[in-house]
């Protein structure tokens, strides 16, 4: 957040303090300009976040696939213990009759 308020605290500086337009050669930006700027820039702002909504809903969706694909390795592994004690204990019974 720090980064962002010097960032644009020195590009107001730049442009609207005569000293520096006359340096970086400079010129302020009118009230139509500012307008113009807003009606570039504000439907790319738009569209990034949109993406970005879109891109946390699918990764989101991925998360929550991995945790229940997880899930379920967990069920299958347990099945298999489960398994293997009744094998052995199935070998035991044969073993003693």
């Amino acid at each position: 957040m720090i980064a962002i308020v010097l960032s644009v605290s020195l590009h107001c500086l730049i442009c609207y303090i005569g000293f520096f337009e006359n340096i970086f050669g400079t010129v302020s930006l009118s009230l139509n300009d500012w307008i113009l700027v807003l009606i570039f820039s504000l439907p790319v702002i738009l569209l990034d976040e949109l993406l970005k909504v879109i891109a946390r809903a699918k990764t989101a969706k991925e998360l929550k696939e991995l945790k229940l694909s997880q899930l379920s390795e967990e069920h299958q592994k347990q099945l298999q213990e489960k398994l293997e004690e009744l094998t052995q204990l199935v070998e035991l019974v044969r073993s003693t009759s």
